[in-house]
Formats: structure tokens, C-alpha cells, sequence
């Protein structure tokens, strides 16, 4: 038990459309995360993402880091609706993306991986 996770990530990432050109030429994806916080308090968790440079969350509640803040509810499922949005002149095709929550208090941290997709018409 003492290794036991008790906090987990699961990314989809939402396939219609496969990706939405902005008017400044950026590219957004989105996705819907699954928090699992799998302890009977509640948690704050921070979620980042990784792996296209440039690449943003875009959120209600983001920290001045650019991570979302989140609160996870005890013993739950939490769903949150996330955009990540790459800059102008991101190349064209599928791009390999880490999703990271980490919770403020403990440290604990769970990661997913996703893709982000870009270039051609929607």
C-alpha cells in the first residue's frame, strides 16, 4: 500500500474537429482530462503540458506559470475541458504531447500522453 498511486490522468482528446486554426494562424486541439484523486481529501493539482515548443494552455484558471489550477474532488473522477493552442508556423502532422498534474500540497504527480495535430483544412 505504501506505493500505491493514489492520483491518475487519463487524456482523450477530442476528434471533431481535429483541430481548429485560429484567426492569428495558431492552432488549437482540445481535450477532456479525467483527474482521478484516489484519497478521501480533496486535492489542488496544477496541470502543464509538454513536448511541442511554444504550445499553451488555455483555460479559466490559469496560474501566472501558464498551468492550470484545479480543485479534485475526494475519492472522485474529476473532468476537465482543456485547449492547447501551438503557435503560428507549427509543422504540419501529428505531434507528441505529455500532459503532467501535480498536486501543490504533496508533489504527487501523474502524467498522460496524448497527441496534437496540426496542418491542412479541418
Amino acid at each position: 500500500l505504501a506505493t500505491r498511486h493514489t492520483l491518475s490522468l487519463n487524456v482523450i482528446r477530442d476528434r471533431s474537429p481535429p483541430f481548429v486554426r485560429l484567426a492569428d494562424g495558431s492552432i488549437r486541439n482540445d481535450y477532456a482530462l479525467k483527474l482521478i484523486n484516489m484519497t478521501d481529501q480533496p486535492r489542488r493539482v496544477q496541470i502543464s503540458v509538454a513536448g511541442l515548443d511554444g504550445a499553451r494552455l488555455l483555460a479559466p484558471a490559469l496560474n501566472a506559470e501558464g498551468n492550470v489550477v484545479v480543485d479534485a474532488s475526494a475519492d472522485a473522477v474529476t473532468n476537465v475541458r482543456i485547449h492547447v493552442v501551438a503557435p503560428p508556423g507549427v509543422s504540419t502532422g501529428s505531434h507528441d504531447l505529455s500532459f503532467t498534474i501535480r498536486d501543490s500540497a504533496t508533489g504527487e504527480v501523474a502524467t498522460s500522453e496524448s497527441a496534437f495535430l496540426a496542418g491542412g483544412a479541418p
